[in-house]
């Protein structure tokens, strides 16, 4: 089973998934995060993953990513972010095909692996992410969502929407410094169209993510069980 929770830096991802976690755990799941064995996520395109799945099959929930930031994706990506959104699109395709092929290997090496175990997957950043992110940045948004034809639809995905200006306010004093994203009120306006335009395109579930944690919590908890998925109803199929 795979559940996504996306949208923009600061939109309030991590929080939700934590709190998810802290769900399954207090139902007696065995819980697991990427962030236990990968905390900075750099790795080389090209890489055998294999090693994480061999780690995460000992849990039953499991917050992943839809793609690790390999060292090749940080180079470029930090140089998308000190320009100008728009400025170089051939530096943006570059990126995107990275961030797939990033996808690829996560996918073949732990994904799929843990999926075909009934593992419950957790997953943010997903291809709607970087699809909404390139747009942004000037690629064509058709050729973006080709590229993902074959990536794997979730069971169930959640975008948690926030305005520009709480983006703005919440992303001044991010700790890694990478907010150039979130300068402009025409930038965030540009993201949060292409996070729109998704959701519409794909029938996403959209959660209001000016309400507090706790409504968010609540909200999303309440789809879970109405697909029978909440931490009191899912049962894992490998046990």
């Amino acid at each position: 089973m795979l559940v996504t929770i996306f949208g923009p830096d600061g939109a309030g991802k991590t929080t939700q998934i934590k709190r998810l976690l802290q769900d399954y755990a207090a139902n007696d799941f065995k819980i697991a995060s990427v962030y236990d064995v990968m905390p900075d996520f750099d790795y080389q395109v090209g890489s055998d993953l294999s090693r994480y799945y061999n780690y995460f099959k000992n849990f039953d929930v499991i917050h992943t990513r839809f793609r690790l930031h390999s060292n090749e994706s940080d180079i470029v990506m930090s140089i998308l972010e000190s320009i100008p959104q728009g400025t170089d699109i051939k530096l943006t395709a570059l990126s995107a095909y990275i961030a797939y092929y990033s996808y690829v290997q996560w996918n073949k090496y732990v994904l799929e692996p843990l999926l075909a175990d009934g593992k419950f997957l957790i997953c943010d950043k997903y291809y709607y992410d970087d699809v909404a992110t390139k747009s942004a940045f000037g690629c064509p948004y058709k050729w973006l969502k080709q590229l993902h034809y074959d990536t794997r639809k979730p069971d169930l995905s959640f975008y948690i929407k926030v305005d520009g200006s709480t983006l703005i306010e919440r992303n001044m004093h991010r700790a890694d410094g990478r907010i150039v994203h979130f300068q402009s009120d025409v930038g965030v306006n540009r993201l949060l169209y292409y996070y729109e335009q998704i959701v519409q395109d794909e029938n996403l579930i959209a959660i209001n993510g000016n309400n507090s944690q706790d409504a968010i919590h609540s909200e999303i908890v309440n789809v879970l069980e109405e697909h029978k998925l909440a931490p009191w109803q899912y049962s894992n199929s490998s046990d």
